[in-house]
């Protein structure tokens, strides 16, 4: 918490006056997210600071006048002055951090609703029957026809310049997101030629299967940085972990991956699951009930469910 003060303590500061407005009351107002949102921290300081500056600027004028006639009668051109170049500032961050929400709540729309789809369409579990061989009705399991006109991700393609302002956390995941997406796509393209070919298709699926764990992952990851409103944030990350552990579990088993690189560096995912998953669902379950928490506490026992197939029992949290 002190780390975080001294990072920022302005919208440390803020970020707890506006506790309630940011966990409870609905998604914030623009003017909210300005001071409190982690996007803007370059921007919160410049404000802050031209706010400091003109103050202090206003506080020794009117310490060198003669009274407070003597300060409006001839210090009033200065005043105009300062508080003209104010707030040609504070426009100025307004209309850049409008805009960089902007950004971050288009990615966060859109890689959220992704993995929603995912969830509700169970497109992990599916996966894993066709690559188990298992029967999956055919109206709802397995690839379908793929064509290259097929566009899912319309921010991405057309919204990419502006990523760049974003911290780098923000541009790995999201980045990291999308380039996996793409590569599963491609792979489910090469099942479906392959498939009619009449060729053996398990490393294809393993591969596939693979690629959708770390767009998971990766799009998780991204929601944690994108989402700040946290009755939306939970919900997001829910869709995505119940998908993530259903993958997760299939490639653990795999004995193709166990011993090389891919089973290891799984292996070290075990830690995050059992950390991450608990807290979500208990921060998410003892929230009193509200309209806007509905969402994520309805999904959250299927979260349960997922991760007691993996782990075993769910620890407690105090």
């Amino acid at each position: 918490m002190l780390t975080s003060f001294w990072r920022n303590p302005f919208r440390w500061t803020w970020s707890w006056l506006l506790k309630r407005t940011l966990q409870e009351t609905g998604p914030p107002t623009t003017i909210v997210r300005l001071l409190t949102s982690h996007h803007l921290e370059d921007l919160q300081w410049i404000g802050h600071l031209a706010v400091v500056f003109w103050f202090s600027w206003i506080a020794g004028l009117y310490w060198y006048s003669q009274g407070f006639s003597d300060f409006i009668d001839k210090k009033h051109p200065y005043i105009g002055g300062l508080t003209a170049v104010m707030g040609v500032v504070l426009s100025w961050i307004y209309q850049t951090g409008s805009s960089r929400l902007g950004v971050v709540d288009l990615f966060a729309c859109e890689i959220s609703a992704i993995c929603r789809v995912h969830f509700v369409v169970d497109v992990a579990r599916r996966s894993v029957a066709r690559a188990k061989q298992e029967p999956v009705d055919a109206e709802d399991g397995g690839p379908k026809r793929f064509t290259s006109e097929e566009n899912y991700t319309p921010v991405y393609d057309n919204v990419l310049s502006e990523l760049e302002s974003l911290n780098v956390n923000v541009v790995t995941f999201v980045t990291e997101f999308y380039t996996y997406r793409k590569a599963m796509v491609d792979y489910l393209r090469r099942i479906v030629v392959e498939e009619k070919a009449g060729k053996k298709l398990e490393e294809l699926w393993m591969m596939m299967i693979y690629m959708q764990f770390l767009m998971y992952e990766s799009g998780r990851r991204a929601i944690s940085e994108l989402i700040e409103f946290e009755p939306n944030r939970e919900e997001s990350l829910i869709n995505a972990l119940c998908s993530e552990l259903t993958v997760f579990r299939f490639l653990s088993n795999l004995k193709e991956i166990e011993r090389d690189f891919r089973g290891r560096r799984l292996k070290l995912r075990e830690k995050t699951y059992q950390k991450i998953v608990p807290d979500i669902y208990y921060a998410t379950m003892r929230v009193h009930q509200s309209d806007n928490w509905e969402k994520a506490q309805v999904t959250a026992p299927v979260l349960k469910r997922r991760y007691e197939k993996v782990f075993g029992t769910m620890p407690q949290r105090a």
